[in-house]
């Protein structure tokens, strides 16, 4: 399938995707309003699947708010995998969240609750389970917690990897109905610099 390029498929075993990258990401997510229109871009830095690149968001040219306050940025050069959980308890089960390479086993990021119990690339086989699963729904928000009156009723506001990522990087979107602190909305002149951290040095461009 589309962006698959990267799997070994050889018949009569599992598809393999070590080759690929980890089905997580540090992500900029954005909807842009027309130019000089009254409507507003939308955006927000979501850590929603998980995180690998530590960030920063710059905005200019324009204005911003979040939670009806002025926005000037976000600096998440912080993020760090340091503070990735080992023993996230998910269903009964305690569960390390990084993101290991099935053949190298090196880590290649940090799951988010909901990737780590949906994911069926880097897990081990059999493990994974649907989003709107008893044990997954309540960390993606799916199901019957669909909704984000019950996504915020659920287990999703307890986890160590929800407090990890709001230590490090508050404004940052960390689950599936995070609008009311993650949502950002600016004019639509404003000009937007998304700068990307390496791991290791995470305070030097």
């Amino acid at each position: 399938g589309p962006a698959e390029a990267c799997v070994i498929r050889v018949a009569g075993k599992p598809d393999d995707y070590s080759h690929c990258a980890p089905p997580v990401d540090t992500k900029f997510e954005a909807t842009f309003a027309t130019q000089g229109s009254a409507a507003k871009d939308v955006l927000d830095m979501s850590l929603v699947d998980g995180y690998t690149l530590p960030f920063k968001l710059e905005v200019d040219g324009g204005s911003c708010e979040r939670r009806t306050q002025d926005f000037n940025g976000m600096d998440c050069s912080g993020l760090s995998m340091s503070r990735c959980p080992r023993s996230e308890v998910l269903g009964g089960k305690s569960l390390s969240l990084h993101a290991v390479n099935p053949k190298t086993v090196r880590p290649g990021g940090c799951y988010s609750p909901c990737m780590k119990l949906t994911d069926d690339k880097w897990n081990p086989n059999g493990t994974a389970v649907a989003p709107d699963s008893a044990v997954a729904g309540p960390y993606c928000c799916a199901g019957a917690w669909g909704s984000p009156d019950a996504c915020n009723a659920g287990a999703v506001l307890g986890t160590q990897y929800l407090k990890a990522v709001k230590d490090m990087c508050a404004a940052a979107y960390g689950y599936a109905y995070d609008d009311k602190t993650a949502t950002i909305s600016c004019t639509t002149t404003t000009r937007y610099t998304v700068t990307f951290y390496c791991p290791a040095g995470a305070h030097s461009r």
